[in-house]
């Protein structure tokens, strides 16, 4: 399933949020993220929806595959894929998602969504 659509399309890994990662797995994933308050460190993981209000954590094997997935305004911090699985299920995301298809109609940032974000965040320090 196409993530944003509920075409079928090509998954080239999909699993339950779990903090057991398959072993044909990276260890190291890129995935769209967004910085928490400046100056504390966080992120936040982005999840996207799918049909039947299930959510899912796209996660590439490369920055390239996610910029080339989500587009080049598109934030993101890379973190061990066990990480990743990890704070999906304390987030009761569904499921995890490696390489996925997203749908053409799938949001994603441009630079103006930048601006706004940043200048809600504040100053940083």
């Amino acid at each position: 399933m196409a993530i944003g659509s509920g075409r079928d399309a090509d998954l080239a890994l999909a699993f339950p949020s779990s903090p057991a990662v398959p072993e044909r797995a990276p260890e190291m994933v890129a995935a769209p993220a967004h910085p928490g308050a400046p100056g504390s460190g966080e992120f936040f993981l982005e999840a996207r929806q799918l049909p039947g209000n299930r959510r899912v954590l796209p996660v590439f094997s490369t920055v390239g595959k996610l910029v080339e997935a989500l587009g080049e305004a598109q934030p993101w911090a890379t973190l061990p894929l066990g990480r990743a699985t990890q704070m999906a299920a304390e987030a009761g995301i569904d499921l995890v998602a490696l390489d996925p298809v997203m749908g053409p109609e799938t949001w994603k940032w441009d630079p103006h969504d930048l601006d706004k974000f940043e200048r809600r965040r504040g100053p940083h320090e």
